[in-house]
């Protein structure tokens, strides 16, 4: 199969990790969308300090709410 590997611009990586980020975003329909595999994506998620934090407040907020949207 073969191929060369995609080598991807830290802004650019930057720009599809925040997308991924936004609440109830699919990061699956997120990568392919961008044309990169979602385990990349989850990949560079985890390399980017404090994103769990990020992704841990936001669901917080959305289950403290609850069905009051």
């Amino acid at each position: 199969m073969g191929g060369r590997r995609a080598r991807w611009a830290v802004e650019e990586k930057s720009r599809i990790v925040e997308l991924t980020l936004e609440p109830g975003v699919s990061v699956a329909r997120v990568a392919q969308a961008e044309g990169v595999n979602a385990n990349q994506v989850f990949q560079w998620r985890s390399g980017v300090p404090g994103w769990s934090a990020v992704v841990h407040r936001r669901v917080n907020c959305i289950a403290s709410r609850g069905d009051r949207s």
